[in-house]
């Protein structure tokens, strides 16, 4: 049976590229629905390339073979093979295969973000906020006002995504943000939506959403910012780390950990106290110009 096999991914901010391509029919399909959620590009030089295959195979690889990415077998996925150049294969598990629900592809975004951390990548649970090429996310658990506070953005304010970013920084300490879907918006049947998850932006600020009956921004010490990016990232990776194995969950947030540390010491965090009928975003405009500004003088 033939099937497309071209390489599909994202190409992070940093200029990493990370591929999946099809080994058989079933999983050209699978790429394809996630495809049309997260609008992969066509990549032909992919630094780190994905091969998704549905065949059977009796032999897998222990984690302490893949000494570069240190990956990890789950419920959802076995590795079975990995190359110095990038090149994994990757075995998707029965319910992966033969699920027509379109929140399962979740978890083949969440090996994605997988690899991304690798390469300095990071998701957050915040929303992506751009103006004029720069974003900010606003961060914050769930029911804090994400969706709420992304819905009421006015131009030249453009929300890229209300729930989740990746974020990857490059060799000239600038990080870029990708607007990552909200799953959620496929839960029991709803009708979802797309994300143009090789859009990004500049990084300029992350603010943590806080209600109240002023606005008020307040810069967060590096230390309490470690602390509260540390959260956001759990809360939206709990779905993958949920099913690594002992060793894999150590390895994957001590990497974790140190991406969060590179982010913090090169973008500020806040604190965003506001009500949710306020325009704060004056209030985030007027703290990235004072920042940018200090910058000039210095």
């Amino acid at each position: 049976m033939n099937y497309q096999q071209e390489t599909l991914g994202i190409t992070l901010g940093n200029g990493i590229k990370v591929g999946m391509r099809p080994g058989d029919a079933t999983t050209s399909q699978i790429i394809s629905r996630l495809n049309r959620i997260m609008r992969f590009r066509p990549l032909h030089d992919a630094n780190i390339q994905v091969i998704l295959t549905s065949e059977r195979n009796t032999d897998s690889v222990t984690p302490d073979a893949f000494c570069r990415y240190h990956l990890c077998n789950n419920s959802y996925w076995t590795f079975i093979s990995h190359e110095d150049d990038g090149m994994i294969v990757c075995e998707l598990s029965d319910k992966l295969i033969k699920s027509e629900n379109p929140l399962d592809l979740m978890h083949i975004s969440y090996l994605i973000a997988m690899l991304a951390q690798y390469h300095g990548g990071l998701l957050l649970h915040g929303a992506l906020a751009q103006k004029e090429g720069w974003g900010v996310i606003l961060a914050g658990e769930g029911g804090i006002g994400k969706t709420t506070a992304s819905n009421r953005l006015q131009s030249p304010w453009i929300s890229l995504s209300d729930d989740a970013t990746l974020v990857a920084g490059d060799t000239r300490g600038k990080y870029w943000a990708h607007p990552w879907p909200t799953w959620s918006r496929f839960f029991n049947g709803e009708i979802g939506g797309t994300w143009n998850v090789n859009c990004s932006v500049q990084l300029k600020g992350i603010f943590f959403l806080n209600q109240g009956n002023e606005n008020r921004v307040m810069h967060l010490s590096r230390i309490k910012a470690i602390g509260r990016i540390n959260e956001c990232s759990k809360q939206i990776l709990k779905p993958l780390t949920s099913h690594l194995e002992t060793e894999g969950r150590r390895t994957f947030y001590s990497q974790l950990f140190n991406n969060i540390c590179l982010l913090s010491h090169e973008v500020p965090s806040y604190i965003l106290r506001s009500s949710l009928s306020s325009h704060f975003w004056l209030e985030i405009e007027k703290t990235i110009l004072g920042v940018e500004n200090d910058k000039i003088l210095l």
